[in-house]
């Protein structure tokens, strides 16, 4: 699927920020978070994504799924802070649902890496 997206990339037929929105998906589904959560940013940084509300709110949450499970904690607990705040501002319920579970999935994180530390012969 990669060098799929590479070819479509290169023939100029979608834009750049759909593409990396794919990629993203893809390392998702390889369990390389860390290489999923920068293909999500750079989607989210083009301004156009914001044009199709589906896409900008799949990619955020795409966003926040995989700065928590690539271990960037900080900037997962800003982003689900900053669009839960977005979404209950603008009454996008299904955003503000979706934003709720990753606060979950956030907590659920920060809880195992607490038990991890103060487990003795760490």
């Amino acid at each position: 699927m990669l060098n799929r997206l590479d070819s479509l990339e290169k023939s100029g037929f979608q834009p750049t920020y759909k593409i990396d929105f794919l990629r993203s998906y893809a390392y998702y589904s390889m369990s390389r978070y860390s290489i999923a959560y920068d293909y999500a940013l750079s989607a989210i940084k083009d301004e156009r994504v914001k044009d199709d509300e589906t896409l900008y709110n799949r990619a955020i949450v795409l966003l926040a799924e995989n700065a928590i499970y690539s271990y960037r904690i900080e900037e997962a607990c800003n982003i689900v802070t900053n669009v839960l705040r977005y979404a209950e501002e603008s009454g996008n319920e299904v955003l503000t649902g979706n934003m709720l579970f990753m606060e979950g999935l956030l907590y659920r994180k920060i809880n195992s890496l607490d038990k991890r530390v103060s487990q003795p012969g760490n």
